[in-house]
């Protein structure tokens, strides 16, 4: 019988402890079904672990214990590194200043890993740690520009859930630490000790694409000119206009106003416009049965076959199996 390698998960300051716990809780599950029906492989066991073996205190000022350090770890074990809690850009570029020791701690203890999976922003961890260099990567969607802006020799892929550079896993979104768990375990033992624990605790573990829920709103500072830009834009989006048209309103130049959206933004006034017209139409695929051609003349598109090939660029789905997705018609409401 095969030996399970020791799953270390390192928690950081501001880890969020949902997150660490629940990695905790999945493979405390697996091991359930691997002892009810899957006896021939060995159980998981899981440790909680800081860079020097102190309580950690995760976001939302709870303090989280350790069982180790990751000098303690031992040879072959698997290091998971959960999301930490960040708001914004400028957060992020403060904590990292202050992960030194975290870091040369990563730096000392990398070699005795078997497999290092980043998830969300520990992603900026890893890349601090020279870890990334050269590699694939991927991270939170809404810090996209960022890591791309620090860490210029690490190829970003934002839009897949996960980038494997076999000693390295970067994953997406912190909340995909449950799919990856899964298929963690599927890897490590078989795939219907995983498919037990997705129907025991309704996990879904196969999504392919982060960019369905990528949404523009959550990922820019607010600025009086871009504020009274963006309001225009929404109150003429379903017209065509042209960007001289938003520069003569915001009594800028062109050239002015394409500066100012990279400033702000890092993307020309088009394909933001083009950005805030697909935000719409999702918004409306989800929340109404409006059919398409009435959401694609609401979003200030003129022709439908551009606008799909735009929509499916943009979001890895189509219209129709974005809508089939999420649609939330069939959401059930609580009653207090």
């Amino acid at each position: 019988m095969p030996k399970q390698p020791t799953i270390q998960i390192l928690l950081c300051p501001l880890t969020v402890g949902s997150y660490a716990l629940g990695c905790v809780d999945i493979f405390s599950t697996a091991n359930k079904i691997i002892e009810h029906f899957h006896p021939q492989f060995e159980p998981f066991k899981v440790q909680l672990i800081s860079h020097d073996g102190q309580p950690v205190m995760g976001a939302n000022h709870y303090q989280l214990v350790v069982q180790g350090t990751l000098e303690e770890c031992q040879q072959g074990d698997i290091l998971l590194i959960p999301g930490i809690m960040i708001n914004d850009e400028s957060e992020l570029h403060s904590h990292i200043n202050q992960w030194p020791e975290i870091i040369e701690s990563l730096k000392s203890a990398q070699s005795k890993f078997i497999k290092i999976i980043s998830f969300c922003t520990s992603a900026f961890l890893l890349a601090e740690s020279n870890l990334l260099q050269g590699l694939s990567a991927t991270t939170a969607w809404w810090l996209e520009k960022a890591f791309t802006k620090r860490y210029p020799s690490t190829n970003l892929q934002i839009d897949n859930t996960y980038v494997d550079n076999d000693m390295i896993t970067c994953v997406g979104s912190a909340q995909l630490y449950q799919d990856f768990c899964l298929q963690l375990i599927e890897t490590m033992t078989h795939h219907d000790v995983a498919n037990k624990v997705s129907s025991y605790t309704m996990l879904d573990y196969h999504r392919k694409s982060q960019l369905p829920y990528s949404r523009l709103w959550i990922t820019h500072n607010r600025e009086p000119f871009i504020d009274k830009a963006q309001q225009w834009i929404k109150d003429h989006l379903s017209d065509e206009f042209s960007i001289e048209e938003l520069a003569a309103e915001m009594a800028v130049s062109k050239r002015t106003l394409n500066r100012r959206f990279r400033q702000h933004f890092q993307e020309s006034p088009q394909g933001y416009v083009q950005q805030i017209r697909i935000e719409k139409a999702r918004e409306l695929l989800s929340t109404t049965t409006m059919p398409l051609s009435k959401i694609i003349q609401a979003c200030g598109y003129l022709d439908e076959s551009a606008f799909r090939k735009i929509f499916k660029r943009l979001n890895s789905l189509s219209p129709k199996h974005y809508r089939q997705q999420f649609s939330n018609k069939d959401a059930f409401t609580i009653n207090l």
